[in-house]
Parts: structure tokens; C-alpha cells; sequence
């Protein structure tokens, strides 16, 4: 059981989202929805993305000893407690990284796909790694927010279209610019409970750096240019006009970002947990939009 909650496994509804958003875009773009493609592409991301959580909680074991634990952030408090599974999880995600880039093989014969897929699952799983693991360590030299704003605005929603459209090209990249501001706002929003706690494990984040009323303000910022950006492509007709519709529903969970300090460190966990979840109920809802449009 302990195995499990290392994993966090809540967080591949979040990734499945986004990657099903990529794949729904895809389809209302003229790629055949295939069953067998939409489900292997996921398995081999579901890998991946499983695997960031064990290297992160294992490479993360010192700084996460200071942090409160949210359900977005401050790690699993697993190895803290149980720390003879600390080698258990550095294991699991190198198996889940293998297991991902061999299914990539996989589907590349399956599905006649070029080698440029499985250099691009490759990429996606040591981006994933080198997060939190040495020698690179992007999380503790300042590179940590780029690194998961490209994972959450890029990378997951282009794996669900490059794997039903066999290509990365404009219909996808119409969405890239908002779903990069989500990733922006999202890892705001995580390293805002974990401030005090990062600052204490050596952890060079940008709200450590900016503090959490300045990380509220970008976090909010983010919803809002999303929104906006989706409004105007709906507007012109490029995209949907449910997808407007439900962009305001982050900007509504960050509007506190806006309207008052949140400073103390229970209740800015709290909005932060509410502003990160308003990023995965909009990826559902988005998908909701895609599938009307057909």
C-alpha cells in the first residue's frame, strides 16, 4: 500500500486529461480516432509520468522533510516515515522508464510511426528524471518551473496528438500557448505550500526566490491570459467557444491571487490546492468541448 501512495497515483488523472486533450484535438482535426493507438500512447506516458513521481519522492527525500504535505505538492511523506523504501522507489522509476521507451518501439511497429517517436518518448522520460536528479537537478538550480511548465503545457497534450495524428502540427500547436501558461500557473501553485520548506532542503524555486504573494499574482496572471487567449481564438473561430467558457474557471479559482494577501502558509496551501485543481477540472471539461465539436 505504501508503494502505491508513493506513487501518487491521483496524478495521472491530471496527465490522462491533458493527454486526451491532445488526442481529442486531434480527432476534431481529421486523425482516425484509434482505440489500440490512444491507449498504448497512453500507457507509454502513464509510465513516464508514474516514474517522475518515484525519482522525485526518492531525489527529494531531505528537502521533503520540511514540507507540509498537500495533495499537490510537498511529495508523498512516504519515505520520511519509511525510509527503507527509498531504494524500492529509485527502482521503480527506472524500470517505468525502461518499460516506457520499449513500448515506444512497440508502437512504432504496430503503427508504422517514425523513429522521431520514440526520440521523443526518450526525451520526455529523462526531462522527467534529470527533474530532480543529479547531475542536472533542474528543480534546485532554478530551471525546475521551465521544466514543468513545458511537461504540463507541452508534453503531455502533444504525446495524446502525436499519437493519433502520427505528427506534431498546427491544430496542436494553436493550444500550446495556454496550456503553457496552465504549466506556469500549476507550478506555482505546487511550490506555494512547500516555500519554507524548499527554502530549509536547498531547493533554488522560483517562489522561494519571489515569495508566495508575487508566485499568487503570476499564478493568476497565467488563468487570465489563458482565458483571454481562448476567447479570442473562439471568437475568430479557431477553437471552440466551450473552451472560453469553461478557461474562466481557473481564473475564478486564482482571482484571491488578485484580490488579497494570502501569505499564511495553511490558507495559501489551501488556494493553491484549489487553484492546481481547477487546472485538471478544465483539462476535463475541455475534453468534454472537443468531443460536442465532432
Amino acid at each position: 500500500m505504501n508503494i502505491l501512495k508513493l506513487g501518487r497515483l491521483h496524478f495521472l488523472v491530471g496527465g490522462f486529461l491533458l493527454y486526451a486533450l491532445g488526442a481529442m484535438t486531434a480527432a476534431n482535426n481529421g486523425s482516425a480516432f484509434g482505440l489500440g493507438q490512444f491507449l498504448l500512447g497512453y500507457l507509454i506516458l502513464m509510465c513516464a509520468h508514474l516514474s517522475v513521481h518515484y525519482s522525485n519522492d526518492y531525489f527529494d527525500i531531505e528537502a521533503d522533510k520540511h514540507n507540509i504535505h498537500t495533495p499537490f505538492s510537498g511529495g508523498s511523506g512516504i519515505l520520511q516515515e519509511n525510509p527503507e523504501l527509498a531504494q524500492v522507489a529509485k527502482a521503480l522509476a527506472l524500470v517505468l522508464i525502461a518499460t516506457s521507451i520499449i513500448m515506444s518501439i512497440g508502437f512504432i511497429l504496430l503503427f508504422d510511426f517514425t523513429p522521431f517517436f520514440f526520440i521523443f518518448v526518450v526525451f520526455g522520460n529523462l526531462f522527467g528524471w534529470f527533474y530532480s536528479a543529479p547531475p542536472i537537478k533542474m528543480a534546485y538550480n532554478g530551471m525546475g518551473e521551465v521544466a514543468t511548465s513545458v511537461t504540463i503545457g507541452i508534453l503531455l497534450p502533444v504525446m495524446g496528438y502525436y499519437s493519433m495524428a502520427g505528427q506534431i502540427n498546427g491544430p496542436i500547436l494553436i493550444l500550446l500557448p495556454p496550456l503553457f501558461l496552465y504549466g506556469v500557473s500549476f507550478i506555482m501553485g505546487v511550490e506555494i505550500p512547500d516555500m519554507e520548506g524548499d527554502k530549509a532542503g536547498g531547493k533554488n524555486t522560483m517562489v522561494v526566490k519571489i515569495g508566495r504573494l508575487k508566485a499568487f499574482r503570476i499564478l493568476a496572471l497565467g488563468f487570465s491570459m489563458a482565458a483571454a487567449y481562448f476567447t479570442i481564438l473562439s471568437l475568430l473561430g479557431a477553437l471552440p467557444l466551450l473552451l472560453a467558457v469553461f478557461s474562466y474557471i481557473p481564473v475564478l479559482a486564482g482571482l484571491p491571487g488578485f484580490r488579497y494577501v494570502v501569505e499564511n502558509r495553511e490558507n495559501a496551501s489551501n488556494q493553491a490546492t484549489k487553484a492546481v485543481g481547477s487546472i485538471f477540472l478544465f483539462a476535463g471539461l475541455a475534453n468534454l468541448a472537443w468531443m460536442i465539436n465532432i
